[in-house]
């Protein structure tokens, strides 16, 4: 019996330290650090416990129940197969689970570089958009002025056709009655032939002069730098009327107005202007012409105000047609190109012009400069 005991505590021991072997190798392999350990510490515990009971059994302090420690050895065995049994799930299970945090993060990493390439043709779309409504409105734009181009190229073929052929008859004319008078040998009718062929060459190089112009204001470079308009009014001013001696006008200036513009295509600008006041004011006694800036807090609008002849505003929209004169040129000289070169180069400078006026009451033209 003693024998048999002894041999039943031998195994439970062998039992209990090679379970606690057992946890002691799962803990690496399985990752549950802490509860093997406390398992494994158990075992031997249970171990050393079991080796005290066997030295008091050799030693006759113990006797030993038989039932007791067949017990102990079944209940080490099943903790045995146990830890046998389930220790490698356990690491199955870790091992799996460590390969699904590994997949997740792969998956978090696809999906934020999938989330990167969708913001980015997300951006691409919106820039293929932008470029697409930048496109339609250059296109758009271009298509606008190309017709604007063209009904102004035809209303000026028509124009200058109608322009030229006026002087160039008046010359065969003349030059026609000039063969006729030489062979009556009337010096004065030679000289007032000879006096009307001077005009109407002058007409034509007039036509042909304000031609050239608008073509150079057309393709000359834009060169900006800051323009004091006021000082620039009055000087034009003062020159003008020093070529008309004796005329009372009445001219205001606002002092202080500056711009960034093209100084030469300016000074161009408001001789035309300001020449045109004068002229069709110089049948009231007393001219008054006024250049000033209105009130605006969007963009500067410049006016040039006179209180001469005017015109009736029903044809206003023909007043920047190139040889378009609304007056009769027995009433007011002029070739008609003036307003078309002022419209050029306000419109080379991104603004616009306009006029309002009453027959009879003057006229007021209204222009800004981008």
């Amino acid at each position: 019996m003693r024998q048999t005991i002894l041999l039943i505590v031998i195994m439970a021991i062998t039992s209990q330290f090679l379970a606690a072997f057992l946890a002691i190798r799962l803990i690496r392999v399985s990752g549950a650090y802490a509860a093997w350990i406390f398992l494994a510490t158990g075992f031997v515990v249970q171990g050393v416990r079991r080796a005290v009971t066997l030295k008091q059994l050799l030693s006759g302090q113990q006797q030993g129940d038989l039932t007791l420690e067949v017990l102990g050895l079944l209940i080490s065995l099943l903790m045995l197969c146990g830890v046998w049994k389930f220790g490698p799930l356990f690491a199955s299970i870790r091992r799996a689970h460590t390969e699904l945090l590994d997949r997740q993060q792969e998956l978090a990493g696809l999906n934020r570089d999938l989330e990167d390439e969708v913001a980015e043709r997300l951006m691409l779309e919106e820039s293929m958009r932008s470029i697409n409504e930048e496109l339609d409105q250059r296109v758009a734009l271009r298509t606008s002025e190309l017709n604007r181009l063209n009904n102004e190229l035809e209303s000026f073929c028509y124009s200058i056709s109608h322009e030229l052929r006026a002087p160039l008859a008046r010359l065969q004319g003349y030059s026609s009655l000039l063969t006729e008078t030489a062979e009556t040998a009337d010096r004065e009718q030679l000289r007032h032939v000879a006096s009307r062929i001077g005009i109407a060459s002058a007409r034509l190089r007039n036509v042909i002069d304000s031609l050239l112009l608008m073509t150079r204001l057309s393709r000359a470079e834009v060169k900006t730098e800051p323009v004091k308009l006021s000082e620039l009014a009055a000087e034009i001013m003062e020159e003008q009327l020093a070529a008309q001696p004796g005329r009372i006008v009445d001219v205001r200036i606002v002092p202080g107005l500056t711009v960034q513009g093209d100084r030469r295509m300016l000074t161009i600008c408001l001789r035309n202007l300001l020449g045109n006041a004068l002229k069709y004011s110089s049948r009231v006694a007393r001219a008054e012409i006024e250049f000033g800036i209105l009130d605006s807090s969007d963009q500067p609008v410049f006016f040039i105000r006179d209180n001469g002849a005017g015109f009736n505003m029903a044809y206003a929209d023909k007043l920047f047609e190139p040889f378009c004169r609304l007056h009769s040129e027995e009433e007011f000289e002029g070739s008609g190109m003036g307003l078309p070169i002022v419209q050029r180069i306000v419109e080379r400078h991104g603004g616009k012009i306009w006029a309002e006026a009453a027959e009879g009451k003057g006229a007021i033209f209204y222009f800004t400069l981008g």
